[in-house]
């Protein structure tokens, strides 16, 4: 797992919701009924061009 994932992981149990609980999931099993989805093919919170998932997270949760 490489250091932007988890990076992620960190910013959301610090950050956007300390209670939340981390699942690996395989991708054909990961939808929205899943739960918050990141760093995946269909997740709204993913590395884009240059944007890591780390900073979508960022932005996205408007973490300050």
């Amino acid at each position: 797992m490489g250091f932007d994932k988890w990076a992620s992981i960190w910013l959301i149990k610090r950050h956007v919701s300390p209670g939340a609980s981390i699942r690996w999931l395989k991708q054909q099993y990961a939808d929205s009924n899943s739960g918050v989805l990141f760093d995946t093919e269909n997740a709204l919170y993913k590395r884009t061009g240059k944007a890591s998932t780390f900073s979508t997270l960022i932005t996205g949760f408007n973490v300050k």
